[in-house]
């Protein structure tokens, strides 16, 4: 499950993170092909012995994907849905600190 998790969370921020680029067919296709793979790696006998995995459960699965987008909601630094991402530093903030910096205090 472990194997699946850390994936699975891979593929859903590739995805996420290209948000706004125009469709990429084969990208698509790609991910498509990763997330079959993952799934052969989990339900073929000769796979499992290779990868050290088991068959898991639809609940397993429905795991698997809703920690993968907990992950990217976290990367996003967005913990909630619906709720505004933490605040950044400003630019002005960014600035200044540079400022302090090569003035050496």
């Amino acid at each position: 499950m472990t194997l699946a998790g850390l994936v699975g969370a891979q593929l859903i921020q590739a995805r996420n993170w290209r948000r706004g680029e125009p469709a990429d067919r084969f990208f698509d296709f790609s991910l498509g092909i990763s997330w079959a793979a993952l799934s052969t790696t989990t339900m073929l006998a000769p796979l499992q012995r290779i990868f050290g995995t088991s068959p898991l459960t639809a609940l397993d699965w429905a795991e698997v994907l809703g920690l993968s987008i907990a992950s990217d909601w976290i990367a996003r630094g967005r913990a909630i849905p619906g709720i505004p991402a933490s605040p950044r530093v400003p630019e002005a903030h960014i600035s200044e600190i540079e400022r302090r910096q090569t003035d050496g205090r």
